[in-house]
């Protein structure tokens, strides 16, 4: 079961990404590192100049210097290559969101282009 919270009403309503670099003999242990936590909501491998991407819910914006702080002392090999704050999700878990985040609709849950869907035989989703 996964329950989901508007994130004007939660504790950490802020959602900051970093993107990260890291030498690759250190990329796994990094990552199990930053996945312990508390504020890290995904981190995954990327390729490419940044080869790792960090997810966080903070209190603030104002929190993100502290969190790099953190980084910088318990990883002094990560190296942030990038960052950027999410001003607002529209969609999640195939619910559209308001201002506030709340659950406003739904969302279509199929992924296929129509015109894929068409060349395999599908029926091509048609709901508004």
């Amino acid at each position: 079961v996964r329950c989901e919270i508007a994130r004007s009403a939660s504790p950490a309503p802020v959602t900051v990404t970093l993107w990260l670099r890291v030498p690759p003999d250190k990329l796994e242990t990094t990552a199990r590192s930053l996945a312990m936590l508390p504020e890290v909501r995904m981190c995954a491998a990327l390729s490419g100049t940044a080869n790792l991407v960090l997810v966080a819910w903070l209190p603030s914006q104002h929190d993100t210097v502290p969190l790099e702080a953190v980084l910088a002392a318990k990883l002094p090999w990560l190296e942030i290559t990038g960052r950027g704050g999410t001003l607002r999700t529209v969609k999640l878990m195939g619910r559209l969101l308001d201002c506030a985040g709340r659950g406003a609709g739904q969302s279509s849950t199929n992924f296929r282009p129509r015109a894929f869907s068409s060349a395999v035989g599908a029926r091509p989703n048609t709901a508004r």
